[in-house]
């Protein structure tokens, strides 16, 4: 599973295609946080080769997953995908606005 979502990159090439690369995310229940990497890629079929941008995602907050609501398989990252898109933040107007991955295509 990946996330399909076209964002500009430093590189100054677009990355369509984002996914969740080796290590499951860094999670600190105490702290009710949670961090993972997305790796973004040109498409799908370039991932073999090095992605061309990495955006770290911070969950914490309302935005955290509880172990409750996690898949107990190690393999499934589906729950943290979902948590991606669902992700949102909060403006200097006290509004929540969408995080940058919410209208993302699970792919």
């Amino acid at each position: 599973m990946a996330l399909n979502k076209k964002l500009p990159t430093s590189r100054g090439i677009d990355a369509t295609y984002w996914r969740i690369d080796g290590a499951n995310p860094t999670i600190d229940e105490r702290k009710k946080t949670m961090r993972v990497a997305l790796y973004g890629f040109v498409d799908a079929d370039s991932t073999d080769v090095e992605p061309i941008d990495t955006r770290v995602i911070n969950l914490s907050g309302e935005n955290f997953v509880e172990s409750a609501d996690r898949t107990s398989s190690q393999d499934s990252r589906d729950w943290l995908y979902s948590a991606i898109k669902a992700m949102t933040t909060t403006d200097e107007e006290g509004e929540t606005i969408p995080g940058e991955f919410a209208d993302a295509t699970e792919v």
